[in-house]
C-alpha cells in the first residue's frame, strides 16, 4: 500500500495547519508571525491581514444565595464522597455527589470545578460540562480555573479549537504568572 506523501496544496492541509499555527502563535503573543504564516499557506483572498480579537461570549454574572455553615460542611462531606468515587473510577457516581454538593453550597466553586471535571471524563456529557464551567466563569470571573477547563473541553472533546481560543487567551491573562499553565 502506497501512500501519497503530503503537500502545502492538498485541501486538508492548507485548511488545518493555518489554524495550528496561528492558535500557537496567538499564544505566544506573535501577531506578526501569525500575519506572516497566514500570507505563507493561504492566498490573499483568503484571509484578512489583521488577525481578528476573539470575544467571549457573555456568562451572566450570579448572586449565589448565602448559606449556613452546616449546609457548607455537608457540601464539603459530599464533595469528599464524590472524590472517592472519582479515584475508583465511578464517574456516574461522582457525579451524582459533587451535584448533591453544589445544591447544598452553590457558592463553592471548587465544588463546580469538580463537578466539570467529572462530566468531562464521563466522555458523553460535554456540554454539561461546559455549562459547569460557564458557571464557574460566572461564580468567579476573575480566576482563571474556568477559562482554562473550558478551553481545554472545547479543544478536547468538541473539537471547537476556534472558540476554545478565547477561553484559553483569557486564562492566560488571569494566570501569567504560572509557567505550569499549558495549552494542550
Amino acid at each position: 500500500m502506497s501512500t501519497k506523501p503530503l503537500r502545502t496544496t492538498d485541501t486538508t492541509f492548507r485548511a488545518l495547519f493555518p489554524i495550528g499555527l496561528l492558535f500557537i502563535l496567538l499564544f505566544s503573543g506573535a501577531t506578526f508571525a501569525a500575519t506572516q504564516a497566514l500570507e505563507r499557506f493561504l492566498p490573499k483572498s483568503e484571509f484578512s491581514p489583521s488577525v481578528p480579537k476573539l470575544s467571549l461570549p457573555s456568562v451572566p454574572g450570579l448572586q449565589a444565595p448565602e448559606v449556613s455553615i452546616e449546609a457548607h460542611n455537608r457540601g464539603v462531606d459530599l464533595n469528599n464522597s464524590g472524590m472517592q468515587e472519582l479515584q475508583r473510577g465511578n464517574v456516574e457516581q461522582a457525579i451524582r455527589w459533587f451535584s448533591q454538593a453544589t445544591e447544598a453550597d452553590p457558592r463553592e466553586k471548587g465544588f463546580w470545578n469538580n463537578l466539570g471535571v467529572a462530566l468531562k471524563r464521563s466522555g458523553n456529557r460535554p456540554a454539561e460540562a461546559l455549562g459547569v464551567f460557564q458557571h464557574l466563569i460566572a461564580l468567579n470571573p476573575k480566576d482563571y480555573q474556568g477559562y482554562y477547563s473550558a478551553g481545554v473541553l472545547l479543544l478536547e472533546q468538541l473539537h471547537q479549537p476556534l472558540q476554545a481560543l478565547p477561553y484559553l487567551r483569557e486564562a492566560c491573562e488571569r494566570k501569567q504568572d504560572d509557567p505550569g499553565l499549558t495549552i494542550p
